[in-house]
């Protein structure tokens, strides 16, 4: 998806037949393609849910000695010089 899409645009709506909330902007045929629309402001807060969405949440479930119970336990005893 290029930065300059329709996808990352303040004014484009995700639902519906009318994509864009500015009555004069042009049509566009792909909203992730990248284009020159005159209009365009980018929408950080929607290229962030964007990325989000398309990446896939996978928890590691490898032996990671910070997600063991037990290790985060005597981290935080010798830390704060518990029991």
């Amino acid at each position: 998806m290029s930065l300059h899409s329709c996808q990352n645009c303040l004014h484009h709506v995700t639902s519906g037949s009318v994509r864009c909330l500015v009555e004069t902007a042009p049509p566009v045929q792909d909203p992730s393609a990248g284009n020159r629309c005159q209009h365009f402001e980018f929408s950080a807060q929607m290229a962030a849910e964007q990325q989000m969405a398309t990446q896939e949440f996978t928890p590691s479930r490898t032996a990671d000695p910070v997600a063991d119970p037990a290790s985060a336990r005597r981290r935080w005893d010798k830390l704060f010089g518990g029991e």
